[in-house]
């Protein structure tokens, strides 16, 4: 090893002073290295792949659940909306074994609904409504009161929905009197 020997400079007479080095001088950096460039991305690399994994599987979990829940709510709505128009036009009839009923509004005129296509619709001859989509089952059963001589006093509505995703069936049952 060798070493740079310092020679006193004089710059103002009687007043020595260290010169710099003489021969060549290394220039400071002025930027990183390709080697460096790699090195970060390897550690960024590393550190994303089980962030990336935990991402993945919550946003599944979250996916899971809401699609479990949309069905179910899907099934509830269909089912309080189908209530209130039986609430509305009281002159409801089940029909075809407890597979349909048929709604007849004040105004004379009557709708179906039905299971037709895996949807839950209700067909007035005019317009078809969806009330529900991938329905699997629809039920209605008269509620008949004992004491009265056995007129239907309501009707317990059951709708089974199939999950199109995992094919899971829910189902949604609501109770209506009248």
């Amino acid at each position: 090893m060798t070493t740079r020997k310092v020679v006193p400079c004089e710059t103002t007479p009687g007043l020595a002073k260290a010169c710099p080095p003489t021969g060549p001088v290394r220039p400071p950096r002025a930027g990183i290295s390709i080697l460096e460039v790699i090195a970060c991305t390897m550690i960024v690399a590393v550190m994303m792949v089980p962030i990336a994994g935990v991402m993945r599987s919550s946003s599944q979990a979250i996916a899971r659940a809401q699609g479990d829940g949309s069905i179910e709510s899907q099934g509830r709505r269909s089912l309080r909306w189908l209530a209130d128009q039986i609430r509305m036009n009281p002159h409801t009839q089940v029909v075809s074994g407890g597979r349909a009923l048929r709604i007849t509004t004040l105004a004379g005129r009557t709708a179906l609904v039905r299971i037709s296509r895996s949807q839950l619709v209700m067909d007035d001859g005019i317009a078809t409504t969806v009330l529900a989509e991938s329905a699997s089952a629809f039920r209605a059963t008269e509620l008949k009161s004992t004491a009265t001589g056995n007129p239907v006093v309501g009707l317990e509505l059951q709708l089974d929905i199939r999950d199109p995703a995992t094919r899971v069936t829910k189902s949604a049952a609501m109770t209506v009197a009248f």
